[in-house]
């Protein structure tokens, strides 16, 4: 069976995919397996160009992954590859500091496809410990006090927090998911 191979081990990341999956007809067949990969990237993208390098990075590495399970198997099969990344970027004209999910999506390993979930503003009292302190997300929302929870992003994320779990973190993923896949039944429209 065809493989969609996702670069993560992370369970909201793997619910938001599947739940994709699960709307997408041409792909409901595929067998779903989860690599954990590197990024290539730090640990808290602060440019909507990094954060995007990390997707790609993401998907890159799972097609290879998936790629050398198949040698291992001995069979040939598709694959579509998924890398997904959250990130931060700023604002030039007031540096105000905005959360976007990037999902880059690969069948050759070579020319890959963004999405991306809607953007949202981070408070400033977190975007300053990210910002001054080098923390990460999760550790900038425990810090200014937003969240005890050390594992936000694999729970409802910062994003399912502000909006008092009217978007949680997994929908917001499958934004970015659902994006990137814009290309299937649409080949001749993305052919790069």
């Amino acid at each position: 069976m065809p493989r969609l191979a996702v670069g993560t081990r992370n369970k909201c990341k793997l619910a938001a995919v599947a739940a994709v999956q699960a709307t997408i007809k041409s792909v409901c067949h595929y067998t779903m397996t989860s690599h954990k990969v590197k990024s290539g990237i730090k640990d808290q993208p602060d440019s909507l160009d990094l954060t995007i390098v990390g997707a790609k990075n993401r998907a890159r590495a799972a097609y290879e992954e998936a790629k050398k399970e198949m040698v291992e198997e001995g069979v040939e099969e598709e694959i579509l590859a998924l890398g997904i990344e959250s990130g931060l970027f700023f604002t030039p004209a007031d540096g105000r500091c905005f959360d976007v999910c990037v999902c880059s999506s690969t069948v050759n390993g070579v020319t890959f496809n963004q999405g991306m979930s809607c953007a949202f503003e981070v408070p400033p009292p977190v975007a300053r410990f990210v910002k001054e302190d080098g923390m990460d997300l999760c550790q900038a929302s425990n810090a200014a006090g937003l969240t005890n929870n050390t594992n936000l992003g694999e729970a409802e994320g910062l994003i399912g927090i502000l909006s008092q779990g009217r978007v949680t973190r997994q929908k917001y993923t499958e934004q970015a998911v659902t994006m990137s896949l814009l290309f299937i039944g649409n080949e001749e429209l993305y052919r790069r």
